[in-house]
């Protein structure tokens, strides 16, 4: 089994790179800090597995998903992140990732979500599974349940200090379409200024 490890944390894929060679039998494990890194691994190396956060550069949205499978269809992706699991893990698991793991889950649970995910499972910790467990039933509901991916991405970007000219930039689409989804962002969530947006994403939502 090859593994890609993306992180822009040294520190991180050091550790990530430790737990995997003390539990499992692996070929090969590569490193990228960046999404043109990713890119070269994937071009250059048949990987079977990617571990990547999801507040890199390069990653600052789910469109990744579709730019890590077309160059490799058939790569696993189990997604690595300190942003909260309850407001990002689903969208990433339906933008395509096999897996959405919380850098705060210790080493036991990182080797099961690596064994289910390159064992064609999807992995969800039990948090995760309760929170769309209760979001099904309609008995409870987040605050950013109504955004869409679009309208998700624009929040994490503006809650990160972007502008509207940079955040165009970034997704590559007009100012104006920016300042469109940040309108119905507000809209949806009853705010008028990014400080609010910040108190209910909250704080979890802005550690890198």
């Amino acid at each position: 089994m090859n593994i890609l490890i993306a992180d822009d944390h040294a520190i991180v894929r050091a550790g990530l790179i430790y737990v995997i060679k003390n539990h499992m039998a692996v070929s090969s494990i590569f490193e990228a800090g960046d999404l043109d890194g990713v890119e070269a691994v994937l071009m250059a190396q048949d990987v079977d597995l990617i571990i990547c956060d999801i507040n890199m550069p390069g990653f600052d949205t789910t469109a990744v998903i579709t730019t890590i499978k077309a160059l490799a269809p058939a790569i696993r992706i189990l997604m690595f992140s300190a942003y909260n699991e309850d407001l990002y893990g689903w969208r990433y698991l339906k933008a395509g990732a096999h897996g959405y793991l919380h850098k705060e889950r210790g080493e036991e649970e990182m080797v099961r979500a690596i064994q289910m995910v390159v064992t064609n499972r999807i992995y969800v910790s039990q948090d995760l599974q309760q929170h769309l467990l209760i979001d099904k039933t309609g008995n409870q509901t987040s605050p950013i349940d109504n955004l869409s991916a679009r309208e998700l991405d624009i929040a994490r970007l503006l809650i990160k200090g972007k502008g509207l000219k940079e955040i165009s930039a970034l997704l590559d689409i007009h100012v104006s379409s920016v300042s469109t989804y940040k309108r119905r962002v507000f809209e949806k969530l009853m705010i008028d200024n990014v400080a609010d947006l910040i108190t209910i994403l909250g704080a979890t939502a802005m550690k890198t």
